[in-house]
């Protein structure tokens, strides 16, 4: 029992020192989870192994084991994660690392605590009460052997790769060394002393061994600052170091040189360090000279490698013992040939960055000579806009910003309080029958870049009604792309009611020009009616025939006059039209028998005007004429041909007259007759050629005339 009692009050006076430490390590460095872990895993063992020597049944016995074995199996892995971090290993490599080292443990708590399997912890426990310190016994199953291995497998690569680097670094901390080396051992010393003497003594020391570990690795964890400056920490700077550097004393000798200055000089570690700076090194004599005469100073040198020159900035940095003499000096070469040549081609830009500035400023003078142009030009299209009526309204589309010139304010009437009035503002002022014209043009422009140009009319707000002309349409600058939507509105009412003046003044001249022309076709329907009824007192034949012709000119005219009152155009008429009817006139006036004498007509669609529809249609009617009077005989079987075209190429109206009547006798001359000498009278009237043949039958006349006359002198 007095074993018992004693065993138990070390390991907890172990657990309570571990405690304490973990403590203090929180209150220094509460930021130290790996010290904190360390600490705190050898603690619960211990406390776990007082409560083990107190001979609770056994499945109590089990559980509290199982608490133990979270400490063995984390305090090993912790211990090696510190001396990691004491040899300078990267904290990221660290972190890494972590969770392939604690697989091992966290499955040692699986099987521990799972039933099915802890008979790979041990093969068989029982209580021991009979020995002299009375507790837990087993048979070690299979994975306690995995985890005592991997214990120390992990503590004597600890102690070993410690060992190698404090042997090789000549700067380590020898004490800081010791010390966790002691912390290393004594969780060594531990297992093998319980694994090969707990057979014949069956004492176990683990507690006070544990006990060693913290208080070795306390100091060395907060006094020294183990897990954040370490000595072997500056060796690795001093090797790694982007610039070479050189260790003299005060007599110009070498003490140490890094690995880039190796490189830089090139030469080696072991042929320079005690030799002299003059003869170990290129430009030594310079070097030396510079640390002979100055307590620090900074040069340019330049070194020659294999066919290229490489620049290099010196500086001396001097350092002193105890006593304030200079007893040596470092060397800092850092190469700087990137850096010349980046301030060559600075050079160079600043150069060019000179001229171009100097374009610049050229260019700047223009441009600003061209900005008062524009503002000037801005100036006077704004007065134009002022004159003209123009109001302008532009929409960002990006942004929704507006623009309205102060005439957009003034054409619809609008509050000149609200400088930026809405679309919908505008929209609220068009009478309802243009709205749906004026929505969809603004709708289709904003949304699908649709340009407009209407005419609608709104009613202000001072009841007036406007006409308004609007426009719209999409722009782009080309600054930042933004597009703008931009209206151009202007009143155009006085012009609209001018415009309904001038279409009521020209209606009323419609109604009397087509009055007119009816008027002088019933007086001239009257002066044929008067020839007809005077024509039937003549008793001599060729005075009646002379009427009888005369009537046909006049009716020829009155046809004309009937043709233009009856068309749309008061100024032209269907020719086409007009022939079918004349013809028939007088085929009706000469009494031909119907079917004797056929008239054919080969005419488009012409319209005539008026100066040039009498004098064709007076030839006409005198061909006509001719043909009946003189072409056939009465009861004669007769043909007459009309083909009347225009010619766009040559701009001229032809008119080709033909019957295949008797012709002209070889005796009698074209011109000897009256209707001849109206017919060619007519002709040059209207500036047109005419010319004539005998066709064997008939005759032929072909007319021509151009579209264009000229005018009269």
């Amino acid at each position: 029992m007095s074993y018992t009692v004693l065993f138990t009050g070390l390991s907890l006076l172990a657990g309570m020192l571990l405690l304490s430490l973990f403590i203090g390590t929180l209150r220094t460095s509460k930021n130290n989870v790996i010290a904190l872990t360390l600490f705190a895993s050898l603690a619960v063992y211990c406390f776990g192994y007082a409560l083990e020597l107190q001979c609770f049944p056994l499945p109590v016995t089990l559980q509290i084991i199982g608490i133990e074995y979270i400490g063995i199996a984390i305090a090993p892995v912790a211990v090696f994660i510190l001396v990691l971090r004491y040899l300078g290993l990267q904290t990221q490599t660290i972190k890494r690392l972590i969770p392939s080292l604690l697989i091992i443990p966290l499955f040692s708590q699986i099987v521990i605590w799972t039933p099915l399997i802890i008979p790979w912890f041990y093969e068989q426990a029982w209580m021991n009460t009979t020995s002299i310190l009375p507790g837990f016994e087993m048979i070690p199953g299979v994975w306690w052997y995995i985890i005592s291995i991997w214990n120390v497998l992990l503590l004597t690569i600890s102690l070993i790769i410690l060992i190698i680097k404090t042997i090789r670094n000549h700067d380590t901390n020898w004490k800081l060394s010791i010390l966790i080396c002691i912390g290393v051992i004594a969780p060594l010393l531990s297992f093998f002393l319980n694994f090969y003497l707990r057979q014949s003594i069956p004492i176990d020391s683990t507690p006070f061994f544990l006990m060693i570990t913290g208080v070795t690795l306390f100091p060395a964890i907060n006094k020294h600052n183990l897990l954040n400056i370490v000595p072997i920490a500056y060796a690795t700077v001093f090797n790694t170091l982007g610039s070479g550097l050189i260790v003299l004393d005060n007599q110009g000798n070498i003490r140490e040189i890094n690995k880039e200055a190796e490189k830089i000089f090139s030469v080696s570690k072991a042929a320079v360090i005690g030799e002299k700076i003059q003869s170990s090194l290129q430009l030594g004599d310079y070097l030396y000279n510079i640390i002979d005469h100055s307590s620090g100073k900074r040069e340019e040198i330049s070194i020659s490698h294999s066919k290229k020159t490489e620049y290099y900035l010196i500086d001396i940095i001097p350092f002193n013992e105890g006593d304030s003499k200079k007893s040596g000096s470092i060397l800092m070469v850092t190469c700087i040939s990137e850096w010349k040549q980046k301030e060559d081609k600075l050079i160079e830009y600043t150069e060019l960055i000179e001229i171009r500035n100097s374009e610049l400023n050229g260019a700047y003078k223009e441009l600003k000579i061209k900005q008062d142009a524009l503002k000037e030009s801005e100036k006077s299209l704004k007065k134009a806009h002022e004159i003209a009526g123009l109001g302008i309204y532009e929409l960002n589309l990006s942004s929704k910003q507006i623009f309205v010139s102060d005439e957009v304010l003034t054409i619809f009437g609008l509050n000149s309080a609200n400088k930026n009035p809405d679309i919908s503002d505008i929209l609220k002022l068009v009478k309802p029958s243009y709205f749906d014209l004026v929505s969809s043009s603004f709708d289709s422009l904003i949304k699908s870049g649709i340009p407009f140009t209407i005419e609608f009319w709104i009613v202000r707000s001072d009841e007036n009604e406007c006409a308004i002309r609007g426009k719209g349409e999409i722009n782009q600058e080309d600054l930042n792309g933004e597009k703008y939507v931009t209206f151009i509105f202007q009143d155009i009412t006085e012009r609209k009611l001018m415009e309904e003046e001038i279409q009521e003044a020209n209606l009323e001249k419609e109604i009397l020009l087509k009055e007119i022309h009816h008027r002088v076709k019933n007086n001239m329907q009257i002066i044929s009616s008067l020839l007809s009824m005077q024509s039937r007192y003549i008793k001599d034949p060729e005075i009646q025939m002379i009427f009888k012709e005369t009537q046909a000119r006049v009716r020829s005219l009155a046809l004309v006059h009937e043709q233009l009152y009856q068309s749309t155009n008061l100024n032209k008429i269907n020719y086409r039209e007009y022939i079918q009817k004349i013809t028939k006139y007088l085929l009706q006036s000469h009494e031909i028998t119907k079917g004797t004498i056929t008239c054919s007509l080969v005419c488009p669609d012409i319209e005539l005007t008026i100066e040039k529809a009498v004098p064709c249609s007076l030839i006409l009617s005198e061909l006509l004429t001719n043909s009946f009077k003189h072409a056939f005989r009465e009861g004669q079987i007769g043909e007459i041909r009309i083909r009347f075209s225009f010619s766009s190429l040559s701009n001229l109206y032809t008119l080709d007259y033909q019957d295949n009547g008797k012709g002209f006798s070889e005796n009698i001359q074209y011109k000897e007759g009256m209707g001849s000498t109206l017919i060619n009278g007519l002709v040059r009237q209207l500036s047109g050629h005419i010319s004539f043949e005998n066709a064997n039958p008939g005759v032929h006349y072909s007319i021509t005339f151009p579209e264009n006359m000229p005018e009269k002198k």
